[in-house]
């Protein structure tokens, strides 16, 4: 990874992922003698290939793998991250599970197949955006992409339906302030459930005290059982503090974590609450202290933070607590850690991802200027356990730019070149070299904002100078 005579992005070439055509149906009169309960049991048992495979032998096979039985199963083989239904999977019919299901391994399909750079087809939404946007997001599933607006609120677009009209979900309350937004998906809620964190600060210096508030989205039901819409419920505001420009937010759980930079003592504070206790203005923070413009990386329970060129690990309840901040920053303690790991330069962590789970292992990815990493966290019996993995090197800052995570691929841009690429995350015991895939942006404007969801097989990109939503699909 270290000679990029072409790219900003060192391309690796591995070898192909093919798959081997499916053998014809051995003493196929013999297995259409079963009868269709066993065919249907024989069926379940399938990967979905083989379900394709099987469905084009006769028209019998066909019906039964049309069952909503198999695509269940199938379904339910997956995580919860995979797929990212928005109902109970008893909610959805044979023929919506077999596109969701399918259009997900479609998108994973183009990237392992890929062995060169893609160019993505890509459609303009008819989208009216009227007012300045601050911060954006696209809820995991590919459907619902929220925006924070100039005026503390937050609207939201439904991308699957024809008209792409805004919708309130938070109403206006201020008046020229700046809106950022986090959210934290509850991935054991059979219904599509998120907490959302919005922080309202002055616009133009941040010097004001910023008002931090949480909010509970859910899906709205029809009476035919479909969702409809989204709607949210306050649960939890109250006051920053100390002043200063909030330079990043994480949510997970009922931990927020915001960081403030501090121009004068040249230092960024990490304040961690958590908001279910708040209920007065001097309320208690746990606190933190990181290089210059480090971005919060919050995991349950715990926090990553940089300290002269390695990264530690230290639990939250190990952080000292202050409910009115110290003057000088050598007034607060420095927390044991719980691991730490080394990497092979100082680190300023200039960007991060928001933490995603797969297959037992947390991951946070991290721009440090000069690299991009994955690091991971996995639980063990001697305790949890930090590593990271260089995904690219990179000669282009990353100042303000978001890396995109879905379950267990990464979308960085770098911004410089105008180039995205896609990257499968580390997963444990899987020893395949994956390359990085380029997808070269067509528009002529970098995006204000991006996101990956490989549930969908899109990518939701933002330009904030034309107002201009578009869609990128994997598939």
């Amino acid at each position: 990874m270290d000679n990029m005579p072409q790219s900003l992005v060192p391309i690796r070439f591995g070898r192909l992922c093919t798959q081997a055509k499916a053998k014809p149906l051995e003493s196929e009169i013999h297995l259409l003698w079963l009868p269709d309960e066993l065919l249907l049991e024989i069926a379940r048992e399938l990967l979905w290939r083989d379900i394709l495979s099987l469905r084009q032998t006769c028209k019998r096979l066909w019906d039964i793998t049309k069952s909503s039985d198999i695509w269940r199963s199938l379904v339910c083989r997956e995580s919860r991250q995979t797929l990212w239904l928005e109902l109970p999977v008893e909610s959805y019919t044979s023929e919506e599970l077999e596109r969701l299901l399918l259009r997900r391994k479609s998108a994973e399909a183009r990237y392992e197949a890929a062995a060169k750079d893609v160019v993505l087809p890509q459609w303009i939404l008819p989208v009216d955006i009227d007012i300045s946007l601050d911060c954006a997001w696209l809820i995991p599933g590919g459907r619902w992409f929220l925006i924070s607006t100039s005026r503390g609120s937050v609207n939201y677009y439904d991308l699957h339906s024809e008209d792409h009209l805004g919708r309130e979900l938070i109403p206006e309350r201020y008046d020229e302030r700046r809106s950022s937004i986090c959210i934290d998906v509850d991935s054991n809620s059979p219904i599509l459930t998120f907490n959302l964190a919005l922080a309202n600060s002055d616009y133009m210096t941040g010097d004001r005290q910023a008002t931090l508030e949480i909010w509970q989205v859910s899906l709205v039901v029809d009476e035919e059982g479909k969702g409809v819409a989204l709607k949210a419920q306050s649960l939890a505001d109250f006051l920053q503090e100390p002043m200063g420009p909030i330079t990043s937010m994480a949510l997970v759980g009922t931990h927020f974590a915001y960081s403030v930079h501090f121009d004068p003592h040249e230092r960024t504070y990490i304040f961690i609450v958590n908001w279910k206790t708040i209920h007065e203005s001097n309320y208690p923070k746990q606190v933190v202290v990181v290089p210059p413009n480090a971005a919060c990386c919050l995991f349950d329970g715990n926090i990553c933070v940089p300290d002269c060129g390695t990264l530690r690990l230290l639990s939250i309840t190990s952080l000292p607590t202050f409910t009115t901040m110290p003057r000088l920053s050598n007034q607060i303690p420095r927390p044991e850690h719980l691991t730490s790991i080394a990497l092979p330069k100082t680190i300023s962590l200039c960007t991060s991802s928001y933490p995603v789970s797969h297959q037992g292992v947390t991951h946070i990815l991290i721009g440090t200027g000069t690299a991009i990493y994955d690091v991971f966290v996995k639980d063990t019996e001697s305790g949890p356990e930090l590593d990271a993995i260089r995904l690219a090197d990179i000669s282009a800052p990353l100042v303000g730019v978001r890396i995109s995570v879905s379950d267990n691929f990464c979308l960085p841009w770098v911004r410089r070149e105008g180039q995205m690429f896609l990257q499968r995350l580390w997963t444990p015991g899987d020893i395949s070299d994956y390359p990085p895939l380029l997808l070269p942006y067509t528009l002529a404007k970098a995006p204000y904002f991006y996101s990956l969801d490989m549930a969908s097989g899109q990518i939701v990109t933002y330009e904030n100078e034309c107002f201009q939503i578009s869609l990128l699909r994997l598939l």
